[in-house]
């Protein structure tokens, strides 16, 4: 305890790993021997030792948050998450211990524990990039884009930099209808090499409509390399071709946009948007034989209703 006391931590372990090894049930010295591996950051050690006072009855706070603290430097979040939840609920308020736990609940998709574990690791004080990055993600992955923006921005005012919280924040903004802000964080984020479905199909959406429509389908070509199950992505692109003139590219993509959701109305009125001039259209759709599709511009239209039939002619 003198060596510990002067900062001879390695000289404190010797002699303790040798007190405890003249008698080994000395929870006193093994309690020392917590304290100076936990400042030597010997996670593997802490978590040994605690154990062994977890296992003889011991429950104390103090050791369960030595003990999740351990697990979260070493990267153990499902571990920390266990431990810090415990410390969290005896009414303790650590500024450390809420961060961790925030960011282990984070790490194992629990975003609703994370939201309030950061929350209060900000309410004590906490305003590190990390803590606040962190804080945005969680809200946004539960749907509270102003608030994840907010804590976003607030996280890049702290020196984040990474792709990921300019891809979180551009998502947020766009959702949140800032599509300037939009625009620049996710150019940012791809340029330091995100990919992420959103990202790509919310930028495309953005240079489409600027009319940059080239560099909307190779936005939408990298959106669906990550997934191809979205119609929207597929309408939107066909749009997208259609206004570069490559009208059997669109049509195929307006026809796999049907197949994963067939709303033909969405793709008819997708296609007829496009038409330039005077025009009377008609279209049926397979799946929809008892339906009609029609539209006009300048040229005329007649409607005819009749018995058991509908007559559409220009």
């Amino acid at each position: 305890k003198a060596k510990s006391n002067i900062d001879d931590l390695q000289g404190a372990m010797v002699d303790f790993d040798k007190s405890l090894a003249l008698k080994p049930d000395y929870e006193k010295a093994l309690e020392n021997r917590i304290d100076a591996a936990y400042s030597l950051k010997d996670w593997g050690r802490v978590i040994e030792d605690v154990n062994v006072l977890l296992k003889s009855g011991r429950n104390d706070v103090t050791l369960l948050q030595k003990l999740g603290m351990a697990h979260y430097e070493s990267g153990n979040m499902k571990e920390a998450f266990a431990s810090l939840s415990k410390v969290a609920s005896s009414g303790i308020k650590d500024q450390q211990v809420f961060k961790a736990l925030g960011i282990s609940a984070a790490a194992l998709g629990e975003f609703k524990d994370g939201e309030t574990a950061l929350s209060a690791a900000v309410s004590l004080g906490a305003s590190d990039k990390t803590t606040l990055q962190q804080l945005g993600i969680c809200r946004y992955k539960l749907g509270d884009l102003a608030g994840s923006l907010d804590a976003l921005a607030k996280a890049v005012g702290a020196g984040a930099n990474d792709k990921e919280v300019f891809l979180y924040k551009g998502n947020a903004a766009y959702g949140q209808k800032e599509y300037a802000m939009a625009a620049a964080d996710l150019e940012k984020a791809i340029s330091m090499g995100a990919n992420d479905f959103d990202g790509f199909k919310n930028l495309g959406d953005m240079k489409f409509v600027k009319e940059e429509y080239t560099a909307a389908i190779k936005l939408y070509d990298k959106a669906l390399s990550l997934s191809k199950q979205d119609a929207m992505v597929f309408n939107n692109r066909g749009k997208a071709k259609m206004s570069t003139a490559d009208l059997p590219g669109a049509l195929a993509d307006f026809d796999k946009a049907i197949g994963l959701k067939p709303d033909f109305s969405k793709a008819f009125l997708s296609a007829v948007s496009e038409l330039r001039g005077a025009y009377a259209i008609a279209a049926n759709y397979l799946r929809e034989p008892k339906k009609l599709y029609a539209a006009r511009l300048s040229s005329p239209l007649v409607i005819g209703v009749g018995k058991k039939q509908y007559l559409l002619a220009s």
